[in-house]
């Protein structure tokens, strides 16, 4: 009876298993727990809501796990995306830091191979646990449920505005729970984001065949890139809010570039778009 139930929504139901994952460990782990540690595996075991909200709903929709995801993870692909992937968040940080040099920040080129390393040591975390864990929910499920009846840029539009509001307790509690900090400027800007940046991922994943390995890596790098920021340690300047203004800027301006170039049924070069129909299951998706 629960099967039937989900199987009849699928959308509707993995954005009600993602949310009811995700927010019954954040929301009382925020008020509960004071060791920052215990708080923030609280917050990674979160973070895999969508993820395991997409593999109920393969199940529930009569689909193969195994088939979802080795469909979600083909990498057999042409080179150039992986350079987009790795690579355009590498030249946000270059406008980045154009803007911090222009509004008065001094730049430390020597930190730079200690920033590499924070870098590298940072990136398998993003992809693995603290963001690339979430795309076999939004891209690998919910994406290609709802472009295949409304299109891939409304698509993007919808599991974008998803994302932002799954990302609500973790925005505005985890902070102080963790450093006593608060939700700030920079915080909302960079929240904001989320919406254009759903079509940069729905643009990646249907260009590859399908490939949630692609949309991982680029959200890994976004995640961390701007520690590559060449700014000296102690500094707080490149991270004001017009610092994160200018990467939202920026990413409009490659959404607008995105949204000419390619047509908005599919955000995809020709035919290669298969991630609008096949879940796992070889049966094209119902939203």
């Amino acid at each position: 009876m629960g099967t039937e139930l989900l199987s009849r929504r699928p959308a509707l139901s993995f954005v009600a298993v993602t949310y009811l994952f995700s927010w019954g460990i954040w929301i009382p782990a925020a008020v509960t727990i004071s060791e920052p540690g215990m708080l923030f595996g609280a917050f990674v075991v979160g973070a895999f809501g969508p993820a395991i909200a997409g593999a109920v709903m393969v199940v529930a929709t009569g689909g193969r796990l195994r088939a979802w995801i080795r469909d979600m993870l083909r990498w057999r692909l042409p080179a150039r995306w992986y350079l987009a992937a790795l690579g355009l968040p590498l030249l946000f940080v270059v406008v980045e830091t154009i803007v911090y040099a222009g509004i008065g920040g001094s730049l430390a080129p020597t930190t730079l191979p200690r920033r590499l390393a924070v870098w590298l040591g940072a990136f398998p975390i993003a992809l693995l646990l603290t963001g690339g864990n979430e795309e076999p929910g939004w891209r690998g499920f919910l994406q290609p449920r709802l472009q295949r009846t409304y299109g891939a840029l409304t698509a993007a539009l919808a599991v974008g505005a998803v994302w932002t509001i799954w990302h609500v307790p973790m925005d505005v509690m985890m902070p102080p729970a963790l450093d006593g900090g608060g939700y700030d400027a920079s915080d909302a800007l960079s929240r904001i984001a989320t919406l254009p940046l759903a079509v940069v991922y729905a643009w990646l994943y249907n260009s590859t065949d399908g490939s949630v390995v692609v949309t991982m890596l680029f959200h890994a790098g976004w995640n961390t890139s701007q520690t590559l920021v060449p700014a000296g340690f102690s500094s707080e300047l490149a991270d004001t809010p017009l610092v994160t203004a200018t990467r939202v800027a920026a990413l409009l301006v490659l959404v607008a570039f995105l949204l000419v170039a390619y047509d908005r049924e599919t955000l995809a070069d020709g035919d290669a778009h298969r991630g609008s129909g096949v879940d796992g299951s070889g049966t094209e998706s119902r939203a």
